[in-house]
Parts: C-alpha cells; structure tokens; sequence
C-alpha cells in the first residue's frame, strides 16, 4: 500500500500513514488520486486574485463591521453560577443570555 509521511521533511518509517487514513478537513477519504492533482495544482501556483477571502472569527452581533464591544463586569459568585445554569437549561451561551436580560433591563428603564 502507499505511504505518506505524517510529518513534512520526515525520514520514512514509523511516522507513515496509509494513504487510505488522510482526509480532508471536511472529512473527505484523499486518494493517490487526488493528492497527486493536489500537488499538481500546488507546484503550478495559485492565483490569489481569484481565491475567496473567508471571515476568520466570530460574526458579527450587529450590521456594524468589527468585533462587537466587550464589557467586563463583575458580579458575585451566586450570580455567576445562577447565570451558568440558566444559560445551561436554556441551551444558550452565557453571553447571549446576559444580552438579552441586559436589553430587557435598558427597554424598560
């Protein structure tokens, strides 16, 4: 069976893998096949005007570009943990749910 070596510049032996173990990042088998028109592709260049810029990060809260605002605050122990677990039961993010009571809090003042 072909081997690839696991790590880039590694002497063969041990550190093989089957090619029948490499996958894609999205989970896809790579084939001699397709490693060999990888590496084809790879040795005549790209062309970095035509490839698509992906978003690194979190999306964004708002219509506004950037990162959203960060507030740090402090509250006590009992508060953080009441926070915890209703976010927990609610199958929502300590953030969203700190959000929303905080919306709730400035609309009705």
């Amino acid at each position: 069976m072909a081997k690839v070596d696991a790590r880039a510049g590694a002497a063969a032996g041990s550190d093989q893998v089957p090619l029948r173990q490499l996958r894609s990042k999205g989970g896809d088998e790579l084939s001699p096949e397709v490693l060999g028109a990888l590496a084809a592709e790879a040795e005549a260049g790209y062309d970095l005007g035509t490839a698509k810029r992906r978003r690194v990060g979190r999306p964004p809260l708002s219509a506004r570009k950037g990162p959203a605002r960060r507030l740090g605050i402090r509250v006590e122990d009992e508060l953080a943990d009441q926070l915890k677990d209703l976010a927990r039961r609610q199958n929502r993010d300590v953030s969203e749910v700190a959000r929303e009571a905080l919306r709730r809090y400035v609309a009705s003042a």
